[in-house]
């Protein structure tokens, strides 16, 4: 019962969020950034260039001051509309479109001849001043102007599509602050999403400095989202409602995390010493594991978190822990992958069962579902398919065993006695000698 009033809880905040985000007014408007809305329009529109230099019509030259410029103005107007009043022309809907219109015209290719817009320079200059636009609008008072700061956070998941190391870098500082709001976190934690996939190491050109300054790169928006998974949490305290915050956002991590696609940025059998390539700067003298993906999956699938994960993350992990591919990562150890997975569609199937007496009630006993189990189900089936094309011993029977399961699920049956005790059977005699996420490498995880 405490676990249903958890996740009844976590969804009432993701509503009233949402409501509070669509709906709410502020008290007491702060002024709009850009002067009037008819200054910020007249400075976007003078200049000439800039939809040029955002479409890659023209060419931006790196650190030139006319350029900059006109990535400053083209950032302010998409940003800063959010601080206007409205018009009946007008809307935070519109705004964000816009937005997100423009960003997918910068990323797309060119009609005409199947590659990549030439805008790569004006990209870099727009992000970084974008992340000065949006810095800006997060210095107001979030509670004399609640409304316009959460539709703003609610861009970084666009900025982000970017794939802008400014961006990037900004989006990492949001999560690791202390200080930040969870709102803005939480929007934070959603636009990582777009850094990855990531392709994984065990054989590099060491001596390529861009190769190194590359996997770095990939490592840090891992490492800032398994420190995140993995936090120590203290719950003392703490109301049902706080508690169901904290799991929302964790589970938002995981499934950034759980698209990298990869066990690891890097995973060495022997340590990659950095000073042939000039890394020492980073703080470290060598390398053997770099942006832990499988692992922080893992102990989310193991129970091994300082606060217990709900079956919605471990679902996001396993998801995740599914779409591994270890083309590149021959160390990555796919047969714990599947044990995991399996104990976790046992979990799943128990907790249905479970809230299957309750949903499929008749009369005043009848209550909601706990889980949109149709679509988990649904899914899972699909992931599942992932798990056995990516490999590891027993993907392929834990699949079968669990096909005619999940369609049960997937119309809300009661999954047949026979065909779990198979399933539970199967996952029983699955091996669990190696508990490491690598074979060959320390990173040991704990069933609980």
């Amino acid at each position: 019962m405490r676990n249903r009033l958890k996740i009844l809880v976590y969804w009432c905040l993701l509503a009233l969020t949402c409501l509070f985000a669509t709906h709410g007014t502020a008290s007491a408007q702060e002024d709009p950034l850009g002067g009037s809305v008819k200054a910020l329009q007249a400075a976007f529109e003078s200049d000439k260039r800039v939809r040029n230099l955002l479409n890659g019509d023209e060419q931006a030259k790196k650190d030139d001051a006319r350029d900059l410029k006109s990535a400053e103005t083209a950032a302010n107007w998409y940003i800063w509309r959010i601080t206007h009043p409205k018009t009946k022309e007008d809307s935070i809907s519109k705004f964000q479109s816009d937005f997100a219109d423009k960003v997918k015209e910068m990323m797309e290719k060119v009609i005409s001849t199947g590659k990549p817009r030439n805008n790569r320079v004006f990209i870099d200059m727009f992000g970084r001043a974008l992340v000065t636009s949006m810095k800006k609008v997060l210095e107001r008072d979030i509670k004399r102007d609640p409304t316009t700061m959460i539709h703003a956070v609610m861009m970084l998941p666009t900025m982000a599509k970017l794939k802008q190391d400014d961006v990037g870098d900004y989006l990492l500082e949001l999560v690791k602050q202390g200080k930040t709001h969870d709102v803005f976190r939480l929007y934070a934690l959603k636009a990582l999403k777009e850094y990855m996939p990531i392709t994984g190491h065990d054989n590099l050109d060491i001596d390529s400095k861009a190769v190194m300054l590359g996997l770095l790169r990939d490592a840090k928006y891992v490492d800032v989202l398994s420190r995140y998974i993995t936090r120590p949490v203290n719950v003392n305290g703490l109301s049902d409602g706080e508690i169901a915050a904290i799991h929302f956002l964790r589970r938002e991590a995981i499934t950034s995390l759980g698209h990298a696609g990869a066990p690891a940025v890097l995973a060495l059998r022997k340590p990659l010493k950095l000073g042939k390539v000039g890394m020492d700067a980073t703080g470290r003298k060598e390398l053997e594991i770099e942006g832990l993906v499988a692992p922080t999956l893992f102990r989310v699938l193991a129970n091994d978190l300082p606060l217990a994960p709900t079956i919605q993350e471990k679902l996001e992990a396993v998801h995740g822990v599914c779409r591994i591919k270890s083309t590149n990562l021959s160390d990555y150890n796919a047969d714990l992958a599947v044990y995991l997975v399996g104990r976790t569609l046992q979990e799943f199937v128990s907790e249905y069962n479970k809230d299957w007496a309750n949903f499929a009630a008749l009369g005043p006993k009848k209550t909601l579902s706990v889980v949109a189990w149709k679509t988990e189900a649904r899914l899972l089936d699909a992931s599942l398919g992932l798990l056995k094309a990516n490999g590891g011993k027993g993907s392929a029977q834990l699949e079968a065993a669990a096909k005619p399961i999940l369609a049960n699920i997937g119309k809300y049956d009661r999954p047949d006695n026979a065909k779990v005790a198979d399933l539970n059977a199967f996952v029983a005699q699955l091996p669990t000698v190696n508990l490491n996420a690598f074979k060959n490498i320390k990173s040991p995880i704990k069933l609980k």
